[in-house]
Formats: structure tokens, C-alpha cells, sequence
């Protein structure tokens, strides 16, 4: 889709310019790029589950550049910068589990796998990675963002897989 105009809204909501549908993850109202004459810039609109850009979790607008990746709810949207911005949606199937070659794992990403596949709770990878168990948990809901992992246990599964249990 190609973005047009100054506001272009995103959500599971009819009313959007962008709807997502069937990620019961998206708020109604999830996201809004508004473009200042020279960039668009993505800001939540206090969505329940949180936008993130390239994996990390927004508070303040983001500019957006070619190649980021925006998480709403489930879905993931592509920014294509050409002489205009172009978002290509990615359909996430739920049921599946993701896949090692659609992303890259740091040495980080690894040890957290590696933890979840032996099944540890977020107070335990606290204890282990020496950081707080929201900051824990944080780390595994980026993680399942990035990979498309629908549920905790299909990290644990790939981590399982990847040979780190």
C-alpha cells in the first residue's frame, strides 16, 4: 500500500486507513504516521500491546526510514522508501512456528532462547541475565515480536530446536 496525504491511521478498526485484520493483538486505534514534509514519523495512539519499530518498543513518534519493520499487535509492516513511503504487510499464521531463516539472532537473543527452552519463568531469566523481571519480560515479548513467535512456548520450541536446551 502506499502512503498518501499527511495522516494515515492503523488498527483493526474499519475507520483506518490501514486495517489490519483477524490480529485480535491490534487495538481498534493502534498507530498513526503523520508525514512533515520531509519524513514520516509513527507514534501509538496508547495501544494495549504496544508499536514497535525495528523491535523496539515506542513512547515518542519515530521517524521511519527504508527497511524498518513496524510491530502492531501480530502483524508486521515493511517500510519501502522509494520516491514515497510503501508498507508491505506480513500475514503472521498463529498456529505455525517461526521459522530460524526470516530473522537474525544475537548472542542475547541465543541465551534467552536457550533459558526459555529449558522452561525458565521471567524471575528466573531475571536471575540468570542479572536484570529486573520486567525488564525479563520485556525481553521475551521483543523476542517473540521479532521472530513472530505467537506464544511463549514456540520460543521455547525454537530455542529447543536450535539445539540450546
Amino acid at each position: 500500500m502506499t502512503l498518501t496525504g499527511k495522516r494515515v491511521t492503523i488498527g483493526r478498526g474499519d475507520g483506518n486507513d490501514v486495517v489490519i485484520e483477524g490480529d485480535a493483538r491490534a487495538s481498534r486505534e493502534h498507530a498513526v504516521l503523520t508525514h512533515d514534509g520531509t519524513a514520516w514519523r509513527i507514534s501509538d495512539c496508547n495501544s494495549t500491546n504496544g508499536t514497535y519499530v525495528n523491535s523496539v518498543r515506542i513512547s515518542q513518534p519515530v521517524r521511519l526510514s527504508d527497511g524498518d519493520r513496524i510491530h502492531v499487535g501480530a502483524s508486521v509492516l515493511t517500510v519501502q522508501v522509494q520516491d514515497e513511503v510503501v508498507v508491505r504487510p506480513k500475514t503472521i499464521d498463529l498456529g505455525t512456528s517461526p521459522k530460524v531463516g526470516d530473522y537474525t539472532l544475537s548472542v542475547e537473543d541465543r541465551r534467552l532462547l536457550a533459558l526459555l527452552a529449558k522452561g525458565a519463568t521471567d524471575r528466573e531469566i531475571a536471575s540468570v541475565l542479572n536484570i529486573t523481571t520486567h525488564e525479563a519480560t520485556e525481553a521475551v515479548t521483543d523476542l517473540a515480536y521479532r521472530t513472530s513467535a505467537a506464544r511463549r512456548i514456540d520460543l521455547a520450541r525454537l530455542g529447543a530446536s536450535l539445539s540450546m536446551s
